[in-house]
């Protein structure tokens, strides 16, 4: 006869650990607007740099 594993386990008396309230420092914020980047730019914001010899 086997005992079922859900019983083999005490139950702790402690709470479980986690995160109830919000962080008391608020996140932090960008100064200004990320400048818009130039049309010379790829779309998908891969750095291309040029080969130099």
């Amino acid at each position: 006869m086997r005992i079922p594993s859900n019983e083999l386990l005490a139950k702790s008396t402690t709470p479980e650990t986690g995160r109830v309230t919000a962080p008391t420092r608020p996140l932090p914020k960008p100064l200004k607007k990320p400048s818009t980047p130039s049309f010379l730019a790829p779309s998908k914001g891969f750095v291309t740099t040029p080969v130099t010899p």
